[in-house]
């Protein structure tokens, strides 16, 4: 577990390495400007830091509720809001034109007048979904027979209007890699939120502790986000020329978006036709365990990677391009291979025998979270080109397959049938975002392969470790930290001894 978070009011005041100090006379505080030369390297390592620990403890936080959880509510429960948050994923991507992204990647991502056009942007898109949240809830309740979803799809679609209200130094200071204030506000409310949802569930055994989550993090990364980060003062703005750079940027990433909520969710959405609540809300804990490590990866990709490849895009620097991309994906060769060998027994040593049946699909649909991280990667590389349009093509595509190959695979194979089909698709979009990458030779699809075969070897010997360490001694749970610990001592080892160099 991570140290305690310190009080909104320490955070407030105490000052941040990473935050340039208010402006006098009450005046509002400059935005950040963007790390130059000697300050990237620093920042990116405080950064990739600050990004780390906070996604380890907001994930720690969600694995210890989502354990707790397992033993007061039934996973029918799991079920009905996994398609809740299928819906409410769905609306967000639909209705996503790349905001946060616009002010990371634009050269006026500092200026006032652009930020404010971002936040009025914002705040009318959180209106704008929280209103198809109201009126798509009953139909939905009709489509799948569960009237729980007439009025839970509203009450989860008001998140969406509360963090319309964040402020965009969360973007801001991204931009500039200052991260630790960020990284604060996004676990604090992850903490927060989840103990609201355990002590709600404890006293209720309702599904409404699952919403209560989302509630109470909408509001409290709204309320932080002003009150502990700095950057311009909010007021609605509508400055031609800025929304028509962020729409227009923002184009490919709706149809990028739109594309990708279709792909990831089509599983749930298919399944949730075909098999009880309670097998749904079996594949949904496996899944959310899966996603753990790609879930990292991801915002460590998003707040730290992201803004490096785009830098040294704008500079012509291919070659560090490819060098950044095949570090990071060095590293996360051997956490990922354990998490696919430890998912069968980790699965039957912490969950009651309602949930065994998650272990095998968590092993899978780990496979797909490896495969996931190489398309990132390549991902990353095409947006920082400004060309998210190869993300579409290839999340198209993963579709298509997905949903001609569900129905006999599903009638054959199952569930499990299913996972692997998922895995089978992101192949799709790992094509179209490689082929961006090609184009500033930052692709290097063979290293790929041994880089995945290694995983795939690597997974196999950890679950046979277990195997071996549990007949010897009788106990699956020593084998679990043995492996724990391996997937995180040698990337650390790694780092540690500069064999890997990630700046």
């Amino acid at each position: 577990m991570s140290p305690p978070a310190q009080p909104a009011s320490a955070l407030h005041d105490a000052p941040d390495a990473d935050t340039p100090a208010p402006a006098a006379d009450g005046a509002a505080a400059a935005p950040p400007e963007a790390p130059k030369g000697g300050e990237v390297r620093s920042r990116a390592m405080r950064g990739s830091m600050w990004t780390l620990v906070g996604h380890a403890g907001a994930n720690l936080t969600r694995f210890a509720a989502n354990l707790l959880l397992t033993r007061l509510l039934f996973p029918e429960a799991f079920g009905v809001m996994a398609l809740v948050n299928v819906f409410l994923q769905g609306l967000h991507m639909f209705a996503d034109v790349g905001i946060g992204i616009s002010v990371i990647q634009s050269k006026r991502g500092d200026d006032p007048a652009f930020v404010q056009t971002a936040w009025t942007l914002q705040a009318l898109r959180g209106l704008y979904l929280f209103v198809v949240a109201a009126l798509i809830g009953y139909p939905l309740s009709l489509v799948y027979g569960i009237p729980d979803l007439a009025w839970m799809v509203p009450v989860a679609g008001s998140t969406a209007l509360i963090e319309g209200f964040s402020s965009m130094a969360l973007f801001t200071q991204n931009r500039a890699l200052n991260l630790g204030r960020v990284t604060a506000t996004e676990l604090l409310s992850t903490v927060i939120a989840a103990s609201a949802m355990c002590i709600t569930a404890y006293f209720t055994r309702s599904i409404v502790s699952l919403l209560v989550n989302g509630l109470v993090a909408a509001a409290l990364r709204m309320a932080f986000s002003h009150l502990l980060l700095r950057g311009v003062k909010h007021r609605f703005a509508w400055e031609p020329e800025a929304r028509k750079e962020i729409l227009q940027f923002g184009r490919w990433i709706f149809l990028s978006t739109a594309a990708t909520f279709i792909a990831l969710q089509i599983d749930r959405l298919l399944l949730g036709g075909f098999v009880p609540e309670e097998e749904l809300g079996i594949y949904s804990v496996a899944l959310a365990l899966a996603l753990m490590p790609r879930e990292v990866v991801g915002q460590l990709a998003q707040r730290v990677y992201y803004p490096l490849v785009a830098s040294a895009l704008r500079d012509h620097e291919h070659a560090k391009v490819r060098e950044l991309r095949w570090k990071l994906m060095s590293l996360l060769i051997v956490p990922v291979a354990c998490t696919i060998g430890v998912a069968v027994p980790l699965i039957e040593l912490l969950y009651d025998d309602r949930y065994h049946d998650a272990g095998p699909l968590m092993a899978v649909l780990s496979i797909d979270t490896w495969l996931s991280i190489l398309q990132m990667g390549y991902g990353m590389i095409a947006m920082g080109r400004g060309e998210p349009r190869f993300a579409t093509y290839g999340t198209v595509v993963k579709t298509i397959v997905f949903g001609v190959g569900f129905m006999p695979i599903f009638h054959a194979w199952g569930v499990v049938g299913v996972a692997g089909l998922v895995c089978l698709s992101t192949i799709a979009p790992y094509a179209t975002t490689a082929y961006a990458a090609a184009q500033v030779r930052a692709a290097r699809l063979g290293l790929d392969l041994v880089m995945s075969a290694a995983v795939i070897g690597i997974a196999i010997g950890a679950y046979t470790l277990h195997g071996v360490i549990e007949r010897a001694t009788g106990a699956s749970l020593l084998g679990i930290v043995i492996l724990g610990v391996i997937a995180v001592g040698v990337p650390g080892a790694l780092l540690a001894t500069k064999r890997v160099r990630l700046l």
